[in-house]
């Protein structure tokens, strides 16, 4: 009876520069029957780089954190445009693999 915290940050990447935007969202996502309350509650999660509002390109270091009462500090994974990306804290993002387009990152534990 574990419930999952997704963030997700939209961002825009045009002509190798990154727009970041401040609409990042939070969401709970219920993969099985919620638990009795005051247990197993969802984790924190959080995106700490890139930056709402910032633009980047190159090569980009996202960080996430997520964080659980019950459980301390645990690895999230890290999704670039609905595709999985690395199941940890970190990851090097090499922008120039992406064309002008919106991109969403999105971290989940």
């Amino acid at each position: 009876m574990k419930k999952l915290k997704t963030t997700i940050l939209t961002l825009i990447l045009l002509s190798s520069f990154l727009m970041i935007f401040p609409t990042t969202t939070s969401s709970d996502i219920r993969v099985k029957p919620p638990a009795p309350p005051g247990k197993n509650k969802a984790p924190k999660v959080n995106i700490n780089t890139p930056l709402d509002g910032s633009t980047v390109s190159g090569i980009v270091l996202i960080t996430v954190a997520a964080n659980d009462k019950e459980d301390g500090a645990l690895i999230a994974d890290i999704y670039i445009d609905g595709s999985f990306v690395i199941h940890g804290i970190e990851d090097e993002w090499f922008t120039t693999t992406f064309g002008d387009c919106m991109i969403i990152i999105e971290a989940i534990a």
